[in-house]
């Protein structure tokens, strides 16, 4: 139990319902509640920043441009070419739209790849470049027309 929870369960029994003293106590206990609440609110908060982040993709992360990867034509109509170098080790490519949800994954081998859009509707796009032990090596955008 906090200080401040402590003083105010301490004092309670001492006011009368209806006195100056009464008045100051609801007043108290309003900041008190405050401070409660507000407390409460702070360690939800630390609570849901140290759990696990969820499996699902939510948003698309930062585009990395360290990677030499060349996405043509950009806009697209129904093919999406790509190059990345072998160094990359680039076995799967996910595509996202702009709320982050995947809509479709294609396996690769190989420096290049040459990918049908025509299943994804107009719109732009992430393209993720996963590698063999599943980490993103690099994010890319473009339009699907």
């Amino acid at each position: 139990m906090q200080k401040w929870q402590q003083l105010f369960f301490n004092n309670a029994h001492k006011y009368k319902p209806g006195t100056i003293k009464d008045l100051q106590m609801k007043r108290h206990l309003l900041v008190l509640v405050i401070l409660f609440i507000s407390s409460s609110v702070a360690t939800y908060a630390q609570q849901r920043d140290t759990e696990q982040s969820s499996p699902y993709v939510t948003t698309v992360g930062a585009i990395d441009n360290s990677t030499p990867i060349v996405l043509y034509p950009n806009p697209a109509v129904s093919e999406l070419n790509i190059t990345f170098p072998a160094a990359a080790s680039v076995k799967t490519i996910a595509i996202y739209n702009m709320i982050g949800k995947a809509m479709v994954v294609y396996k690769v081998t190989g420096t290049s790849a040459n990918l049908d859009l025509e299943s994804i509707p107009s719109g732009n796009y992430y393209a993720r470049f996963i590698n063999t032990e599943g980490a993103v090596i690099a994010t890319r955008k473009f339009t699907r027309q």
